[in-house]
């Protein structure tokens, strides 16, 4: 009875994760539209709008194209990646931070991250600007992901304690490879290098030693960090899965052995 009150709070918690991730993948491509579309109409008149959106499908700028797609793959990469790693720590954890409320705090964290992402796309079309932006935007990544680390303390200890307890040894080990993915060493590797690909960014976005350098450094500063990130976590995703399959083996015979 205590696992499924447990696990219903973990539900729940998921839940209302996902429903903000919805919300933030629904309305965020209208705003950023919205203001796109605004800009043009201010600058051109609206009689001049189809016109304008023809020429920037017919003959875009290869260098615009790079830094517009690192864009699209940076906020791609964000809403499927917090859905993911949502469904992950649901399938890990028996205890959910804040009783498996959202907070206020958690809520402002990820309005945060979509003001980021207002930023980038309202500067888009400066890669100087971008460029800071993309930097800024970064250093948000290392404050909320310390904040999340903080919010999982307490709910990874208690399933720890929990799953010790009722002797589910493989369900520990599917916790552990969660724990590893969401607080490891490993994501301050990734922030200290992304943060030296974000300095390299600035330094062509503002030098300019040869046309289409800052663009490219922006692609690749995106590339990078985010390839890293989804290889890490499917990873953790092949993990649970075979751990998954361990525990449909031979489960029942480690409690019963005490192993």
């Amino acid at each position: 009875m205590a696992r499924e009150k447990n696990r219903h709070g973990v539900k729940t918690f998921a839940q209302g994760t996902r429903r903000l991730v919805w919300w933030i993948e629904t309305s965020l491509p209208v705003i950023i539209g919205t203001l796109e579309v605004r800009e043009l109409i201010k600058e051109e008149g609206i009689g001049h709008l189809p016109q304008k959106l023809q020429q920037a499908f017919a003959s875009p700028d290869i260098a615009t194209v790079l830094w517009k797609t690192a864009l699209v793959i940076y906020f791609f990469s964000w809403v499927f990646g917090a859905d993911s790693d949502t469904e992950m720590q649901s399938e890990a954890y028996l205890a959910a931070p804040h009783e498996g409320r959202l907070t206020k705090q958690d809520i402002g964290v990820m309005l945060g991250i979509v003001a980021g992402f207002v930023v980038l796309c309202v500067v888009g079309n400066n890669h100087r600007w971008f460029a800071l932006a993309l930097t800024g935007f970064w250093a948000i990544n290392v404050v909320g992901w310390r904040y999340m680390v903080a919010a999982l303390k307490t709910p990874i200890h208690q399933s720890y304690v929990k799953y010790g307890r009722a002797k589910q040894y493989v369900e520990m080990e599917k916790l552990r490879a969660v724990e590893r993915y969401a607080t490891g060493e490993w994501q301050w590797r990734r922030f200290a290098i992304g943060a030296v690909l974000a300095a390299a960014m600035n330094v062509f976005a503002f030098v300019e030693p040869r046309p289409g350098y800052a663009e490219a450094s922006i692609f690749n500063f995106v590339v990078f960090v985010e390839s890293w990130m989804w290889i890490m976590r499917s990873r953790t995703k092949l993990s649970l899965r075979v751990l998954d399959d361990l525990s449909e083996r031979y489960g029942d015979k480690l409690v019963e052995s005490g192993v």
